[in-house]
């Protein structure tokens, strides 16, 4: 699966959240058909922020969105609480997406 930004409308800074919320919607299922047996839950929190939670094969990865901070992505492991940091951040929604991708695809293999 490979991420296009126009697939996204990517406005960079310009970005609008609800634009943000639109983008992460259309990756969820865009996981969801690309990978069989994903799972994906989004929560969207009154601050304007967004979990997306992606289950496949037992495994739990997690995209976080603030337009503070932009998204850090990770998976969870059976013994991770909840944590202050991502083992990847970035403020574009391009790099964002697949950096995930690598992610999930790595368990796979």
């Amino acid at each position: 699966m490979t991420y296009k930004k126009e697939y996204f409308n990517d406005l960079g800074d310009r970005a609008t959240e609800s634009t943000m919320l639109d983008n992460i919607s259309a990756l969820a299922k865009q996981i969801e058909l690309s990978f069989p047996g994903a799972i994906t839950t989004l929560e969207i929190f009154s601050s304007c922020s967004v979990m997306l939670d992606i289950r496949l094969h037992n495994k739990l990865f997690v995209m976080d969105y603030s337009s503070r901070n932009g998204f850090g992505i990770d998976e969870v492991g059976e013994e991770d609480g909840f944590d202050t940091g991502y083992r990847f951040n970035t403020r574009d929604f391009y790099v964002a997406t697949e950096e995930l991708n690598k992610l999930i695809k790595s368990t796979e293999q």
